[in-house]
């Protein structure tokens, strides 16, 4: 997230409840001049806001890691989330809950570690709960607002392209370790 907010990055969140991680990143960006707002508790403990973006490394296994992040989750979010050894068998669980298109990228840091880029259709028992094959309370009402033309976020990632993206999110994975990032849609 530190990363992104310095190559300019619209609206960085950075969500860590660790003292010492978030004292480091309020460091960082105060030393960087950088501009991102630095949530210094836990992702359960802040107002939902929708989140074009979110990535994460080392946080939680993937079934849990989904569940801290759908209040976040818009109707177009993608979730980018490094993982290890366990990537499929954390696959397997998650989509006892979640339908997600997935697509699998080798790690640039670490040759047993698998980039996930996921798009979340929707979560199963939320659907079933509901209905209506959405999740979020407000899924509709996003899901018109998410057909205008993309924000500055989807502006800044076309820029970058795909070859750049992967060795940008590469770097933030690694320098920002166990911490949640949100871009917000």
């Amino acid at each position: 997230g530190l990363v992104l907010a310095i190559l300019g990055a619209p609206a960085v969140h950075l969500i860590e409840a660790d003292v010492r991680k978030a004292a480091f990143l309020a460091e960082a960006l105060r030393v960087t001049g950088t501009s991102a707002k630095l949530w210094p508790k836990r992702s359960d403990r802040i107002a939902p806001f929708p989140a074009a973006f979110i990535t994460a490394r080392a946080v939680a296994p993937l079934p849990d890691l989904l569940d801290l992040a759908e209040p976040f989750l818009d109707t177009h979010s993608i979730c980018l989330f490094l993982k290890g050894k366990s990537v499929e068998d954390e696959l397997t669980l998650a989509a006892k809950a979640w339908k997600m298109r997935i697509a699998r990228l080798s790690s640039c840091s670490d040759p047993s570690g698998t980039l996930l880029r996921l798009e979340i259709l929707n979560s199963v028992q939320r659907a079933i709960l509901n209905g209506n094959g959405q999740h979020g309370k407000d899924a509709a009402a996003k899901t018109s607002a998410a057909d205008a033309p993309r924000h500055a976020i989807a502006r800044f990632w076309a820029r970058l392209g795909l070859p750049a993206k992967l060795l940008l999110l590469t770097t933030v994975f690694v320098l920002i370790a166990e911490t949640l990032i949100f871009l917000p849609s």
